[in-house]
């Protein structure tokens, strides 16, 4: 019998946000927990979680997504101690993880998380920038744009993996490795599934970390 893996996408900060995105649809969900004051996963849960998602994979790989709301609102030890978690159960297996995440709060301190880690990092931004500026609104109302792409460049003076995709269909997405890319023969045989850009999830960025075109990848 062949093993099967699968994916789960946990959001351990809820619908939480530093941004207020015009085309978000999660955050008016607050509304529907009034009584919620402290949204972050409960560490007694998490390693629950993390115990039995990593038994129920019969697979040598485990594939983690992480996403919110904004993640990193929980703070850089809440996922240092999630890492710790993880090896704790892995038994073996292999862990990856992937992180969608605004980019506003990374720094190096986020970096040197992901790098000695190897997490992979899906960011959200649009282009042009007045098309992101005119969305992706933080709480006061003003733009983004800068700062995600400062938290772009952090990522990439680290070295962090990283695959950053806008909403706009027609615009290819972003990928930054610092490992080797595929040869160009090994392109010819990349997986069917196509992840758009217009609806990017961890789980895609998963799937193209094992197709790694030297070409634009498709969007």
């Amino acid at each position: 019998m062949s093993s099967i893996g699968f994916h789960v996408l946990a959001k351990p900060i809820g619908l939480i946000c530093n941004l207020d995105c015009k085309c978000c649809f999660y955050l008016e969900k607050e509304q529907l927990y009034p009584q919620v004051e402290k949204w972050a996963m409960r560490e007694e849960v998490l390693d629950t979680y993390i115990r039995q998602y990593i038994e129920a994979h019969d697979t040598p790989v485990v594939s983690f997504a992480w996403q919110g709301g904004e993640p990193t609102l929980l703070g850089v030890d809440y996922f240092r101690n999630l890492v710790q978690i993880q090896k704790k159960y892995a038994g073996g297996k292999r862990i990856q993880n992937a992180f969608q995440t605004n980019g506003v709060l990374l720094n190096d301190a986020w970096a040197a998380l992901f790098k000695e880690n190897e997490f992979l990092i899906g960011l959200s931004i649009d282009r042009p920038r007045a098309l992101h500026d005119t969305y992706r609104v933080d709480k006061g109302g003003q733009p983004t744009f800068d700062k995600v792409v400062r938290g772009m460049e952090t990522l990439k003076r680290n070295g962090v993996e990283f695959n950053a995709s806008p909403a706009t269909a027609n615009t290819p997405s972003i990928a930054f490795s610092p490992r080797p890319t595929a040869s160009p023969a090994s392109t010819t045989s990349a997986p069917a599934t196509r992840c758009s850009s217009a609806t990017w999830t961890p789980t895609c960025a998963l799937w193209r970390r094992s197709w790694r075109p030297s070409a634009p990848q498709p969007t």
